[in-house]
C-alpha cells in the first residue's frame, strides 16, 4: 500500500525525490522519463505546477504522461473540492454548499483525515477533526 503524501510535502522535495515518488505511484514508469524528469530537475514544486505542454515536452510516451497528468491532478486544489462535493452531506448535512467551492485541505490535518476527505472513506475521528 502506498502512503498518503501531502501537497506540502511533495512541494518540499527534491528532483530524486520526484523521481522516486513517480517510480512508487505510476506503475511500469520507464527509466527514460525517470531520466527526461532528472535532466529537466524537476523538483517537488515544479512537478505540482507541470501544465500538458510542459508533460509533452518532457515525456515522450502517451499513456506514461495521461497517467502522470492524472496524479499531477489528484494533488490539484479542484480535485480536493470534488471529493468534499461528494462527501457534503456525511461532512456537514445541514449547511449550505457555498463552503464547498472554498475547501482545501489544510497541510496540519492528520494524513488519516487527509487521506479520508480524498478518498471519501471518512471516519468518525476525521470528522471531528475536520469539524473542530
Amino acid at each position: 500500500s502506498v502512503e498518503m503524501v501531502s501537497r506540502a510535502e511533495i512541494q518540499s522535495y527534491s528532483v530524486d525525490d520526484v523521481c522516486s515518488f513517480l517510480a512508487q505511484r505510476v506503475k511500469d514508469l520507464g527509466e527514460d522519463t525517470l531520466s527526461d524528469f532528472r535532466q529537466n530537475r524537476v523538483s517537488g514544486k515544479a512537478f505540482l505546477e507541470l501544465t500538458e505542454d510542459d508533460l509533452r515536452e518532457i515525456i515522450k510516451p502517451l499513456g506514461e504522461r495521461r497517467l502522470v497528468k492524472r496524479l499531477i491532478d489528484s494533488y490539484k486544489p479542484s480535485a480536493v473540492s470534488g471529493a468534499a462535493t461528494a462527501l457534503k452531506g456525511v461532512l456537514m448535512p445541514t449547511c449550505d454548499s457555498s463552503w464547498l467551492q472554498k475547501l482545501s485541505i489544510p497541510d496540519n490535518f492528520s494524513r488519516a483525515t487527509q487521506h479520508a476527505l480524498t478518498t471519501g472513506q471518512i471516519t468518525k475521528a476525521a470528522r471531528i477533526e475536520i469539524i473542530t
